[in-house]
């Protein structure tokens, strides 16, 4: 509808309640206005009255070609008879028309016709979130899967109540499509609470172009078995042209992110009720990924005063804590209803970020930086536990990694949140042995979008595992006491095996040297395992064991029934920068086992 076409004006509707009062009008017609930008005599129009009564029936006046004569200040002067009117008691109107040669429809006007029973007059009328000025912008039905209605609580609201929210559902020409009906049976908790109801924007969708849907609600309580109808609101599928009402403010807040704690009392919403009646429903939205609803009913002192307020508790301002959150609100009487802007605010207090706790570790001593403190690696061979503790806050839009900052490229990890608890970290056991007999800084770094921060460091030792690492043996001739019988030797040469080991894993350094006297008592050495050939490959970790052969004729060369030949085994957990030394074996080279 286009801002060129004003709604026609009704000088008679009473407000609070926005009705038409027959008994007053009597046997009267009804004084209405036509006036818009331009409008002069000559010019013609077509009135719109799509009137629907109180059983539903329909009594429309329109397709009539109306010739502008006898301009007044007010407009053009249209009466509405009486006896359409009278045929519309307990009923309502929507009102518009169309300039010929304009195929704009003009702004509505709805009201009801006939003073409203008392009963349901005292109920708050049902707000829709996301309209301004009784209209809802159509494209929303596509943006959003749902829309948000509240019904104010009632003050005989008990637990075993039931209410019904009906939107009945009309096309553009006035005619029923089809009605929204949800129902529930109030729980204990609801009772003194709004009620929030969930609308699927796909129910609207049939009367997105120009329809409108009248919205109202029935209560029947629990005891006695009576019932009561609210007044119905309606909701045009319009734009809406007028401009939302200014933002909500907090007290003693200037804007910024909110720090829960600067709040012990909670914070206090401040609205300014201009343009706000006694007895007109006013609803504040706090939404933070949930929507918590307050409302309350305007008094003679909020419009006096110019006071109307809220309050949000500091618990629930902690337990969002770093999120963002939206407040807006409306009010809304019979009628009438308007929508705030938002006010985007993000809770967010800061950094207190503790000394991150590991599984098993003790600590000896507190420094200004941090602690410093041990674990014992054979604690580690499934990895190493890390925990944030619980009392941390951990923001949806936190991102958070825990820092293990040890030797070398394979004994330093950054670690992610695991899946199931945000406060676990796990470093895997690869990144430990390059620690053993070293130390490893550990820490957790956290970057939210207003801030960002590390922990302080808890210096850790990593104590080795001690005499725990495996021998080699020489497995091809088998050896017992150290004695190997060289015609049992095969011509490739004596094999031998190393077996696995703690955090055994693929790319380390195994060395293994073999040294000697020759028969003239020279030394003699051979690698049997070094350089290229060090990193311990998939197929060997697979198989649990290392092989090496010592070649027959290096050991032909070797001095005969003397102690003096060793083999040594070296393995490095970092990349080759330390060594750490397995246990040597000794052996003697013998001719013949029967010579």
């Amino acid at each position: 509808m286009a801002l060129n076409f004003p709604a026609p004006k009704v000088p008679d509707l009473q407000q609070p309640g926005n009705y038409l009062d027959l008994d007053q009008l009597g046997s009267a017609d009804l004084t209405t206005w036509i006036d818009y930008p331009g409008i002069k005599n000559g010019d013609r129009f077509m009135p719109n009255w799509r009137g629907c009564g109180a059983l539903g029936e329909v009594d429309d006046y329109v397709n009539d070609l109306i010739e502008v004569a006898g301009l007044q200040p007010e407009g053009m002067l249209l009466m509405i008879t009486n006896p359409l009117l009278m045929r519309l008691d307990q009923g309502w109107v929507f009102y518009s028309y169309v300039v010929e040669g304009s195929i704009e429809e003009s702004q509505r006007l709805f009201f009801y016709v006939g003073k409203r029973p008392s009963a349901a007059a005292g109920l708050g009328v049902p707000q829709c979130k996301e309209s301004h000025d009784l209209k809802l912008d159509p494209g929303l039905l596509w943006d959003l899967s749902e829309l948000s209605i509240v019904t104010p609580s009632y003050l005989a609201m008990r637990e075993g109540d039931r209410v019904t929210l009906t939107l009945d559902l009309y096309y553009s020409d006035g005619s029923f499509a089809l009605p929204v009906i949800l129902s529930r049976v109030l729980a204990l908790e609801e009772v003194g609470q709004p009620l929030q109801w969930s609308i699927p924007t796909n129910e609207l969708v049939p009367i997105e172009t120009g329809g409108f849907a009248l919205m109202s609600y029935l209560i029947e309580y629990g005891d006695p078995a009576l019932t009561t109808v609210s007044v119905t609101q309606s909701l045009a599928m319009v734009i809406p042209s007028l401009a939302l009402l200014p933002a909500l403010k907090i007290k003693d807040f200037s804007g910024g992110s909110l720090d829960p704690e600067a709040f012990p009392g909670g914070i206090t919403l401040l609205i300014d009720p201009f343009g706000m009646q006694i007895n007109d429903d006013v609803v504040v939205y706090i939404s933070s990924g949930n929507q918590l609803v307050q409302t309350l009913r305007a008094d003679i002192s909020n419009i006096d005063s110019g006071v109307l307020q809220f309050s949000l508790a500091k618990a629930w301002l902690s337990a969002n804590n770093g999120k963002n959150i939206e407040l807006m609100y409306q009010y809304a009487r019979p009628g009438h209803a308007a929508s705030s802007l938002p006010l985007k605010v993000t809770l967010s207090r800061p950094l207190d970020l503790p000394v991150p706790v590991i599984d098993d570790a003790q600590i000896e001593s507190a420094e200004e930086w941090g602690v410093v403190g041990y674990i014992y690696a054979s604690l580690l061979l499934s990895g190493v536990k890390i925990r944030i503790p619980k009392d941390v806050f951990i923001g949806d839009d936190y991102t958070i990694q825990m820092h293990w900052e040890g030797n070398t490229g394979t004994g330093s990890f950054i670690a992610d949140p695991s899946p199931d608890n945000p406060h676990l970290f796990i470093i895997p056991s690869t990144a430990v042995p390059a620690n053993m007999d070293k130390w490893v800084s550990v820490y957790y770094s956290v970057v939210s979008p207003l801030q960002s921060g590390t922990s302080p460091v808890f210096k850790l030792e990593v104590r080795g595992l001690g005499p725990v690492w495996p021998y080699i043996q020489i497995m091809r001739p088998r050896v017992t006491d150290t004695l190997l019988y060289l015609d049992c030797v095969p011509p490739e040469g004596a094999l031998l095996e190393l077996a696995s080991w703690a955090y055994m894993a693929p790319g380390q350094r195994v060395r293994i040297k073999v040294t000697g006297l020759s028969q003239s008592g020279s030394p003699q050495a051979l690698g049997l395992r070094t350089g290229a050939a060090e990193p311990l490959t998939e197929a060997e970790y697979d198989a649990r064991q290392v092989p090496v052969i010592i070649p027959r004729d290096f050991l032909d060369s070797l001095q005969r029934k003397s102690l003096t030949n060793i083999v040594t085994v070296e393995v490095s957990f970092d990349d080759g920068a330390n060594y750490t030394q397995f246990p040597s074996i000794d052996f003697i080279v013998l001719d013949g086992l029967f010579l």
